[in-house]
Formats: C-alpha cells, sequence, structure tokens
C-alpha cells in the first residue's frame, strides 16, 4: 500500500491541477452587443465668471458585431441614438461595416496666425477616427496590433511641437503593448470679440482613448478649454465630447461554449481527484 500510495500522489495532483487550471476563452468580436452612452456636445461658455451659455446634447446607443467578412470587415448594427451636429441627437438603425484593420488612432492640429506673431487666430483639432451620423459604428473599432499606430500619431505629436503658435512642448504617450492614448496641447490664442475687445489667452486641449484587447473602445474623450482676458473681462469657453462603453456585453455562442466546456472540465477534474482518493485511502 505505501507503493500505491506513493504512485498515486502524483496522480491526484495532476487531477486537482486539471481541475483548477485556467482555460482560454474566446475574445471573438463577432456576436458580441457593444453598449455605449455619448455625450456629442458638453458646452459652457462663461464671462468674468457667470455662466452665460450651457448645453448638453447626449445618448445611448448598441452595436451588434454580426460578421467577419474574409476581407477583414466587421458587418455591425447600429441601434439608438446617432447624432448630427445641426440637428442633434436622433433615433436610428442601419446596418454597415467597418475595415478596423485599417483604422489607426492619431491627430491633426491645424492653426491660422495671419500676423504671424505665434499667437493663433483660429485653431481646429481632428482626433482620428471620429464620430460620424453617416457611419456612427466607426469610430468604436480599431486595429487591436497597436505597433500599427505609431507612425500616425508620432506625425501628429512632431507636427504639434513644430507649431509656432504651441506655447510648450506637447505631452503625449502610446503604448505599442496596451490600447492606451493620451495628448495634452496648449496653444496661444487671441480673439477680436464683437462683446468684449481684444482678448488673448490660451487653449488647452486634452484628449485621452483606451481600447480593450480586440480594439473595441472602452473610454474617449477630447476636452478644448480657451481661457481668454484683456483688461476688462474673463472669458472660458469649454467644449467636451465622450464614450464610454457599459458594462453589458453579450457573449458570443463560442465565448459561452468555451465557458461551459471549461466547467465541465473542472467537475471531472474533481471527481476524479475524490475517487482516487476513495479507492486508495478508503
Amino acid at each position: 500500500m505505501p507503493t500505491k500510495r506513493k504512485i498515486i500522489v502524483p496522480v491526484l495532483v495532476f487531477a486537482i491541477l486539471l481541475a483548477i487550471v485556467p482555460f482560454p476563452v474566446n475574445a471573438a468580436v463577432v456576436g458580441n452587443t457593444y453598449t455605449f452612452s455619448a455625450t456629442w456636445n458638453d458646452y459652457e461658455y462663461s464671462v468674468d465668471n457667470q455662466v452665460i451659455r450651457q448645453s448638453t446634447e447626449s445618448g445611448t446607443f448598441s452595436i451588434l458585431v454580426y460578421n467577419v467578412t474574409p476581407s477583414r470587415y466587421y458587418e455591425y448594427t447600429f441601434d439608438g441614438m446617432n447624432y448630427h451636429p445641426h440637428v442633434g441627437p436622433f433615433v436610428d438603425q442601419q446596418n454597415d461595416s467597418v475595415h478596423f484593420e485599417d483604422y489607426t488612432v492619431a491627430f491633426d492640429l491645424d492653426t491660422t496666425d495671419d500676423d504671424e506673431d505665434d499667437v493663433a487666430e483660429a485653431y481646429n483639432i481632428d482626433v482620428y477616427p471620429a464620430y460620424s451620423e453617416h457611419t456612427p459604428g466607426h469610430m468604436f473599432f480599431v486595429n487591436p496590433t497597436w505597433t500599427t499606430h505609431a507612425s500616425d500619431w508620432n506625425e501628429g505629436v512632431t507636427d504639434a511641437n513644430a507649431n509656432p503658435t504651441v506655447s510648450n512642448p506637447i505631452t503625449s504617450s502610446r503604448s505599442d503593448d496596451v490600447g492606451s492614448f493620451s495628448f495634452s496641447i496648449v496653444v496661444n490664442v487671441e480673439q477680436d470679440n464683437e462683446h468684449y475687445g481684444n482678448l488673448t489667452g490660451t487653449c488647452t486641449i486634452a484628449f485621452s482613448a483606451s481600447y480593450d484587447d480586440d480594439g473595441v473602445l472602452s473610454t474617449w474623450e477630447l476636452t478644448q478649454t480657451i481661457a481668454m482676458q484683456n483688461e476688462d473681462h474673463v472669458t472660458n469657453e469649454i467644449t467636451a465630447e465622450r464614450y464610454t462603453r457599459g458594462a453589458g456585453i453579450a457573449l458570443n455562442n463560442d465565448i459561452v461554449s468555451t465557458a461551459v466546456l471549461g466547467s465541465g472540465i473542472l467537475v471531472v477534474g474533481v471527481v476524479i481527484g475524490v475517487l482516487i482518493a476513495k479507492r486508495y485511502w478508503g
């Protein structure tokens, strides 16, 4: 009996390890429904610390990825609130497809400085991919190979740092290992306001976004704060755009099947261990 016990101990250990070993979960996007909350336009304008205008346009929607084509397009159904900048949020449902591997996170800063004093009279920031009412599901899927984002992202950083209206070198972050992106840019700005006269100040542009391992958006936020003043007045204008993925994601059949299989093997492993113990230890 001691010999049998010596032999069976490693077998029992193996059975227990079999029961507790983690099994891979299929993280396929196809078959999943993703829910999002959106704030397309969160706006506030104040003069001399008094809020003059304030508005928020927001809504929720879901995106069901029902197929991936041989040419690597995700086919999806968008269902919920869509947004047009001139009409606001509206109810929409549409089917579309997105070539997600072509989508990389990038940005482009453009400024106008007609008098060449290194202070911008106007500016524009474009972040890619961007929301569009015509293709509302596109911006939520990007290439999950994060090294592919380096070239476009670094070009945006280089161009912004070379812009003479940018007051300091920008701060930026991008990882080759995870889907995390951020930047902060401060632009010197001036404005001839019909109500408050000539104003000068800065525009701070802050961006952050994160994506899961499949390249599906988790969080996205772009905030622009214009702080200006002269001898008589102080103005502050804040514009924000945000998207946040909800916790509710319907698992596809492969994930459910894999989870059930893992649970079944877990039970089998425990039963094997119990039977072995009963047979040789009574």
